[in-house]
């Protein structure tokens, strides 16, 4: 059933909150689903008994009453929706971007005070970002809203500034995101596509735009934000051509020198595409690039950079993979051991049957992930 489904995906911290957004008449729309959240909660979160049936619930309802089966899919409908609602919720809650909406929203209804309180709360943080940055490429939401505001107040030369650094973002952000998108096409080595990248129209257009002569124009009027634009231009480029080792030399170089005045966040993500750069010259033969991975998984662990990656708490089933294998390459058995009695538990259920065994027979633990 699709409604235990999500319910399932409710965590254990959040069911509180969960109960008071059901309990508001704002999303139930005013059916009071509260009774039906509490029967169902006495089985979270597995929801799996063969006693939870349409009819056991309808039953708890309407006691004596004949089923009617368009009711209570009715019931069970509305609190599906709900979910959905508190699961957009809790992503507006983690990514709010509080300051920019109520900006926006004075703005739009003319209040000049409250524009001009939030307006200076978004230029300080705006003001904050650090250069280098991957946020830096990514609040043009900002830079919007604050030319609005000065458009609003008739400040001219503010809202040309903002015009201006506007542009700029939105050069940096179309460089770094098509670098970033064509690096995860090539990662997937070209398994899922039926066509080449370079005959679609995205393809054709990123062939016509000279990056080397944009970085060099970065490089020169803006130093700070060049290192991140070039590594990951750099990350593309070796990924086109695998077997060429100067582009890795090259990306190592301006990482080492650089990643200390990264934000922490960004210099994990770069260390793990270096990680993928290794792995694929390895798969290709090159298997001095095996230890040279297998370090930077084991930085990455211990960091402790896949317990929330990508906003989840499971652990990517493909780096938990690449991460035993190239342990038990390069004789970590010890390590690996460890890993996988304190990482196991975190990959999604459908993936960690073969997994909970000793990695001292090293190669049928290989085989079997």
């Amino acid at each position: 059933m699709k409604l235990f489904e999500k319910l399932r995906l409710i965590g254990k911290s959040e069911w509180k909150d969960f109960e008071k957004f059901v309990s508001s008449p704002y999303f139930n729309k005013g059916r009071n689903y509260l009774p039906l959240l509490n029967i169902l909660k006495e089985f979270y979160p597995d929801f799996e008994s063969k006693k939870l049936t349409r009819e056991y619930l309808y039953n708890q309802f309407y006691k004596g009453k004949e089923f009617n089966e368009n009711v209570i899919n009715t019931i069970l409908s509305g609190l599906s929706n709900i979910c959905d609602e508190f699961f957009v919720y809790q992503n507006f809650r983690e990514k709010e971007n509080r300051e920019i909406r109520l900006l926006n929203e004075y703005i739009k209804r003319g209040d000049e005070t409250g524009a001009a309180k939030y307006s200076r709360i978004v230029e300080s943080g705006l003001s904050k970002i650090p250069r280098d940055s991957l946020d830096f490429f990514e609040n043009l939401d900002k830079i919007d809203a604050l030319q609005l505001y000065y458009a609003m107040n008739y400040k001219k030369g503010k809202r040309c500034d903002a015009l201006i650094n506007g542009i700029k973002n939105l050069i940096y952000f179309t460089m770094i995101q098509s670098f970033i998108f064509k690096k995860e096409i090539l990662l997937y080595d070209k398994r899922y596509m039926e066509y080449e990248f370079g005959s679609t129209v995205s393809g054709k257009m990123m062939d016509t735009i000279d990056f080397e002569k944009l970085l060099n124009i970065i490089q020169e009027e803006d130093p700070a934000s060049f290192p991140i634009l070039k590594i990951y231009y750099l990350v593309m480029k070796q990924l086109s051509d695998i077997e060429n080792d100067d582009y890795y030399s090259v990306i190592k170089v301006l990482l080492s020198e650089n990643i200390n005045n990264l934000d922490a966040d960004t210099g994990k993500r770069l260390l793990l595409n270096i990680m993928s750069i290794c792995n694929m010259k390895s798969n290709s033969g090159k298997k001095e690039f095996v230890k040279e991975s297998f370090q930077i998984m084991k930085k990455l662990v211990q960091e402790k950079y896949f317990d929330d990656i990508h906003g989840t708490a499971y652990f990517p089933p493909s780096h938990f993979r690449n991460i035993v294998k190239a342990g038990i390459e390069v004789n970590e058995t010890e390590w690996v051991e460890n890993f996988v009695n304190d990482y196991s538990h975190k990959l999604e259920h459908s993936q960690t049957g073969p997994l909970k065994i000793s990695v001292s027979q090293k190669f049928p633990l290989q085989k079997e992930i």
